[in-house]
């Protein structure tokens, strides 16, 4: 064991890491909680899961903006709610998995080499580009 402290460094807070993600991915089945507001950004937690929404705002419907001297109008200076242009969601088990992976990867016997390496990089980049491939 060389490295057995740097192994513990490493480990214990990704450990804490993985164990708080657990705890708010059971939470959020428990409790509502009200979304966070971030440039634009509403950031919420669902029942399992992180839910971002992209939100624009419009200020004015087109009839306002196109007189903007009118005052009788109903919605001259009014400020509509945002609409929502898009969404993702992030499942809370997937991100304690993720955080769980480098905790217990110090721990793990493995040799590889040169060849090794170079074949798991290449089958990232595959794997990337089919995603990129598949986006559009």
């Amino acid at each position: 064991m060389k490295h057995g402290n740097l192994r513990i460094a490493w480990s214990v807070p990704w450990g804490i890491v993985a164990v708080l993600l657990c705890m708010l991915w059971l939470r959020s089945y428990g409790a509502t909680y009200f979304p966070t507001w971030w440039r634009g950004h509403s950031v919420r937690l669902v029942p399992g899961a992180f839910l971002v929404d992209e939100h624009t705002y419009a200020n004015r419907p087109m009839e306002a903006t196109l007189n903007s001297q009118d005052t009788t109008s109903p919605w001259a200076g009014a400020i509509l709610p945002p609409i929502v242009s898009s969404r993702f969601t992030m499942p809370l088990s997937a991100l304690a998995l993720l955080a769980l992976v480098p905790a217990v990867g110090p721990w793990l016997p493995w040799r590889f080499s040169l060849r090794t390496l170079l074949v798991a990089t290449t089958l990232v980049a595959v794997g990337l580009g089919l995603i990129v491939w598949a986006m559009r």
